[in-house]
């Protein structure tokens, strides 16, 4: 497995392994549209982290999203 900075290209899988992984919750109902702005939020800002986990094949196989500025 490898860990790396998700990229534009990325969104989509991260939006598909969202609604698999969190059937039923709030932010999955406000679907795959919010969802999309959502993690392009994460990797376009400064202070935004977004990384993805892949196979030995390159597949991601999960993702990681957070900020170091919570407050911003």
């Amino acid at each position: 497995m490898k860990i790396r900075k998700a990229t534009e290209d990325d969104i989509n899988t991260i939006v598909y392994i969202h609604t698999q992984a969190f059937k039923g919750f709030f932010l999955t109902s406000l679907g795959s549209g919010f969802l999309k702005l959502l993690y392009q939020s994460f990797l376009r800002r400064e202070h935004g982290i977004l990384r993805v986990a892949t196979d030995r094949n390159e597949n991601i196989v999960g993702f990681a999203a957070g900020t170091t500025k919570p407050e911003v």
